[in-house]
């Protein structure tokens, strides 16, 4: 589908929401850049890539092949390496996952909704045999999240050498009042992953009033606020059966500064970036609801792709209990067990759930940076 009819189809699916038309119609190139990529559908075309399928993987010697720089052990620590270019490769291509947002844990009854990705770029540019590059990927903080604290570091993937000012991938960034700041000053418009459709935010979403409610779940057609307040700082949020819901929180590009990427146009590169992204929510006044984790791209030692890594993307409801985040039972059984979820680099934290005044759950680590090469 070419950007010319993904954006008529985000003006499409933003027709219900008259009140929201007139900005959708003026929203501005990198907007509607940032909205397509909430879409995994729109990766392939999107994002560049060198197809290495078939080429040795595991071989950073050879004269054309794939390798992966990560931890591979508990997918958080730091990994680096130095790469010389091999005698006959000509042309490059990085990709670059910075590490997931971690989790906090809920309080009484409340929760966290997981951590954001990581920034996702890739590149594809010219080399020649001899030069050394140096992949350096930096460590998720490794403390599960508690109450009233949140991992708040997560590792960025870097490439630095000949032809590079800058090349890096961040990793997830911000509490709750960050992802609440992503609603209501970053793009205005998300993509509800269980309808397929891009929706205004403001047809539920989670605001920040600026001081006089704090950071919480708004209604967005009145001034007086509703739904889970924001706790202890920002790291998760409080709920009580006197609250509201505020509809669904679609998946939502961060609002946080994009990394730059620079490389020398003599270099003639190709270069794609995915935004860091937010997991979509809802719930209802029993505390029930669901959430679809924000999807990461494929990542393995061969066969070069930009499709969404099958299930990471998982969606789950929940009810009654008590989730800790770093061993919920979604995440050691059933669909994202089967995915692999914990070795999905950038990938955000799985969220936490708490009810019946449960105090002591925890919440999780996001997934580790990495960066991957082939060349040819």
């Amino acid at each position: 589908m070419s950007s010319i009819l993904i954006y008529n189809k985000i003006l499409e699916d933003l027709e219900e929401y008259s009140s929201e038309q007139g900005d959708a119609v003026g929203i501005s190139e990198a907007v509607l850049n940032n909205l397509l990529l909430l879409d995994p559908n729109n990766w392939g075309e999107l994002i560049p890539k060198i197809d290495d399928t078939g080429l040795p993987s595991d071989s950073p010697t050879t004269s054309t092949g794939v390798f992966c720089v990560w931890d591979n052990v508990y997918n958080r620590c730091q990994s680096s390496c130095t790469w010389t270019v091999p005698a006959g490769v000509t042309r490059a291509g990085f990709q670059l996952w910075g590490g997931g947002g971690g989790s906090s844990s809920g309080c009484c009854c409340g929760g966290h909704p997981g951590g954001s990705t990581g920034e996702f770029v890739s590149i594809i540019m010219d080399v020649s045999p001899g030069e050394t590059y140096t992949i350096q990927n930096t460590c998720n903080y490794c403390c599960l999240g508690y109450r009233g604290g949140i991992q708040l570091s997560a590792g960025y993937a870097q490439v630095s050498g000949p032809g590079i000012t800058s090349l890096c991938a961040a990793g997830g960034c911000g509490t709750l009042c960050s992802w609440s700041c992503s609603g209501r000053f970053g793009l205005g418009f998300g993509f509800d992953p269980t309808i397929g459709k891009y929706i205004s935010h403001k047809e539920g979403s989670n605001y920040s009033n600026n001081g006089q409610y704090g950071c919480r779940w708004m209604n967005p057609a009145s001034t007086s606020p509703y739904g889970s307040c924001f706790c202890n700082s920002g790291y998760d949020y409080c709920f009580t059966n006197s609250c509201e819901t505020a509809g669904t929180i679609p998946w939502m590009a961060s609002h946080c500064t994009q990394t730059a990427t620079t490389i020398d146009e003599a270099r003639n590169p190709v270069c794609g970036w995915i935004p860091r992204r937010w997991n979509a929510m809802c719930y209802d006044t029993n505390h029930y609801g669901w959430l679809c984790y924000a999807p990461t791209v494929c990542f393995g030692a061969s066969g070069a792709t930009t499709a969404m890594h099958p299930g990471s993307n998982y969606c789950q409801g929940y009810t009654s209990g008590t989730c800790c985040g770093s061993n919920c039972s979604t995440a050691v059984q059933g669909g994202i067990a089967g995915a692999a979820f914990g070795c999905m680099p950038g990938h955000g934290a799985v969220f936490s759930h708490a009810m019946g005044g449960n105090n002591s759950v925890c919440g999780d680590t996001g997934r580790g940076a990495a960066v991957r090469v082939s060349f040819c």
